[in-house]
Formats: structure tokens, sequence, C-alpha cells
């Protein structure tokens, strides 16, 4: 299971942009708790193409991938559904007329209920999940509606909607809706309690994100620096005005200084290095 969600850096606007900080976007693997891919928005772009950017480098086949509603659209569904996987979005009040006949399908239809009740954190909560079939699909791949309640303690009941590409049990639907939020647990909150994160003030100006696509590519791959080719000892041995003495033969001794400087000149890259030393 893939978990996607967006992150403001909250300090590291710029100048005259406190309103807007800079997003990241993060597909986070909830049962392995690591961070599989990270983008950040170009100019003109939102989280909405950010989330798109995420799941590109991920293999999708036989994955389930949950998001906010922000992300329920067709789009995204074409995205994960083509390459192998599978989703679970929130539905809200974003798709309206989506989100009426989600409504009007579980009251028609019969669902299939499974309750839970949990104590954690010194809170009691109950919940429950029900599921049925789409009459029709939605968008790629859409095949069921899930509808979510909960209670804490003597609250007022939550509900919440899904639209899913597989017909799960009520039983998964519970646990996956609630393993989502590993993302905030397990991803945001570390980057912000214990990396201080969003007290950064390192804006994108002055420290650009990079994105998956680049990475490997020719523009940014490292290449090592041309290094200056001087003559082998055979070749200096070899030069006129060498010799070499009889008591050390594997030394070389400098008879004239004009064949050493000949052969250096004619090297490829030692131009510069040159003309310091005769500086």
């Amino acid at each position: 299971m893939v978990s996607l969600d967006g992150k403001a850096l909250r300090r590291a606007y710029e100048k005259g942009l406190a309103a807007s900080p800079p997003l990241t976007v993060s597909g986070f693997a909830a049962e392995t708790r690591l961070c599989l891919a990270a983008v950040s928005p170009s100019d003109g772009e939102n989280e909405v193409e950010a989330a798109l950017k995420v799941i590109e480098p991920i293999d999708l086949t036989g994955r389930l991938i949950t998001a906010d509603a922000l992300h329920c659209h067709p789009r995204m569904a074409e995205a994960i559904t083509q390459r192998g996987g599978d989703y679970l979005l929130a539905l809200k009040g974003n798709r309206r007329h989506w989100l009426r006949r989600a409504n009007l399908r579980l009251a028609d239809a019969t669902p299939s209920i499974a309750e839970r009740t949990e104590t954690s954190h010194g809170r009691n909560e109950w919940r429950q999940a029900e599921i049925v079939a789409a009459a029709e699909p939605l968008m790629p791949g859409h095949q069921a509606f899930i509808r979510i309640t909960s209670r804490r303690d003597q609250a007022k009941p939550l509900m919440r909607l899904f639209m899913a590409s597989t017909l799960l049990s009520p039983q998964q639907a519970l646990d996956l809706t609630r393993a989502h939020w590993q993302i905030e647990n397990g991803l945001h909150w570390m980057l912000d309690v214990h990396l201080d994160e969003d007290l950064s003030r390192a804006a994108r100006t002055m420290l650009p994100p990079t994105q998956p696509s680049s990475i490997g590519s020719p523009e940014t791959s490292c290449k090592p620096p041309t290094l200056p080719t001087f003559p082998s000892a055979t070749a200096l041995r070899n030069a006129p005005g060498m010799t070499t003495t009889s008591s050390m033969p594997s030394l070389i001794r400098m008879t004239s200084t004009s064949a050493l400087s000949a052969h250096v000149l004619n090297s490829p890259g030692t131009d510069d290095h040159v003309a310091k030393s005769d500086a």
C-alpha cells in the first residue's frame, strides 16, 4: 500500500510569498514506513500534477494507492490502473455529483458491513465500514463505494466516503482507511518534530529540489575532471638532451630544461599549469 499526500514547508517561502510556501508531495509505503518518492510542483503546477509525477517511478503492479479527495479524479485513476495498480480515494464535496451518486447507491443497495471497537490513547473509538458495488464506473477502474462511519467517545459520528477500484471486504476497508494516515504519523510528523522541517528557511532558490526524472540524466550525472597528461619516464629518457646516471639508472637527471618544456607544452590540458609555473 502506497499513500500519497502533500506537505507544505511552512517557513521556506520566498520574500512576499508567506501565504504560498513550497510544497512537496510524497509517496509513502505504509507497511515498511519508507518514502518511495517525493516531488515538488514546478512553476505553474500544483499538488495534483506533482502527485501524478510521484507515482511514475514506482512499480504499481499489485499495489494499492490511497490518497485524499484532491486526487480523486479520472487522470489519477487511469494512471494507476493502466500500470496494474488499484486505488482507494477519498470522495468529498469537490466531486459533488459523484458524492450524491455514492450516497444514493449506498441507500438503495444492501451493503456489506463490519464494525470494530478500539481503545487507544485514552479514547474509545467505534468504526463501521459499508461497501457496495458501483452500478456503473464513474472513472477508469471504479468498482465500489465505501462509507466509513466513526465515533470517538460521546462525540457526533463522522462519515467519510471513498471510491475503490477493487471490491474490498469491510474488514479490509477498515484496515486500509486507517493505514493511510501512516503518512502523517510516520513521515510528516517525523519531518516536523525530529528534523524541524517547518522551521527551515531554505527557500527553493537556495536549495532547489531534485526531481526523480532528473536522477541519472546526462545533465545531472557527475563527470570526472579532465586531468593533464604528462610524458612517461621512457619518453623522457629517449628525449633529446636527457641522460641517466650510471649508479641510479631508474632516476632521470635533466641536462636540458628545453626538452621537458617541449613535452609538457604539447600535452593537452597543461597550458594553464605551465603558465602559472612560468609566472
